[in-house]
């Protein structure tokens, strides 16, 4: 798994300098091998899952084997440091089950909820699919007023938020510190030596927020697993490792 650094600088804005947040989003319940070996290495202070771990969670238990794998990271992944997760497209309908056994494995699942983590205010917009398949073009909006209260809260703020296509949309015109986001799969190709994509969902063709960081206020990881057809290029698998400074 490729590993991306990046330094969000932060002072003057309550961040508490020095935080390491790994960044890992989009596994898809995909085998992840050595990838919390790399983590562990890592040393981060919180892990962010922002969305599409698992897959279909409204038709399976977590613990079924179309999902185990996807909960056996996140369960790896809390040896390692904080875990905090947010919904995904892919994710919609979460039963209460599943909540239950993500919550005795003392992972942190946000849906459309906020936790006080040291001097962070961590937060999960979910997405704004909700139930079935999606079928829409175009992403359905989040619950707005969830963005609005999660901007009025103190300390540094901290949002998961699968979809990036929402940040210029709903959180942009906000004063919240930093997004992390996925879901746009780096754009599947990439144009090389840059961070430009060909396609994302949400976004369609040559789509804006795809790689690395926007304004020193967005982090968008490329995911880390290859779910369609068309296999990527130019276009490594990663985490992201942040560090506020």
């Amino acid at each position: 798994m490729n590993i991306r650094r990046f330094k969000i600088v932060c002072k003057g804005k309550n961040a508490p300098s020095g935080t390491k947040i790994a960044v890992t989003a989009d596994l898809h319940h995909r085998p992840w091998g050595e990838t919390t070996e790399q983590l562990r290495g890592l040393k981060p202070d919180i892990i962010c899952a922002p969305g599409d771990i698992m897959q279909e969670t409204d038709h399976f238990s977590i613990r079924e084997c179309f999902n185990q794998v996807g909960f056996n990271f996140l369960a790896e992944c809390r040896k390692i440091a904080p875990v905090f997760y947010s919904q995904g497209n892919h994710e919609r309908g979460m039963t209460d089950e599943n909540r239950r056994i993500l919550a005795d494995a003392g992972i942190l699942y946000l849906d459309n909820t906020w936790i006080q983590h040291g001097e962070l205010t961590i937060g999960g917009l979910s997405s704004g699919y909700t139930s079935g398949i999606p079928k829409q073009k175009n992403t359905p909006p989040p619950d707005v007023s969830v963005v609005r209260k999660f901007a009025m809260q103190n300390g540094f703020r901290l949002l998961l938020c699968h979809h990036p296509e929402y940040w210029p949309a709903y959180i942009r015109e906000t004063d919240i510190e930093l997004t992390l986001s996925g879901h746009a799969h780096g754009g599947q190709w990439q144009i090389p030596f840059t961070d430009q994509g060909i396609y994302a969902p949400g976004q369609q063709l040559f789509p804006k927020y795809t790689s690395g960081i926007y304004e020193n206020r967005l982090a968008v990881s490329r995911g880390m697993s290859n779910t369609v057809p068309v296999p990527r290029l130019f276009n490594p698998r990663e985490i992201l490792l942040l560090e506020l400074v």
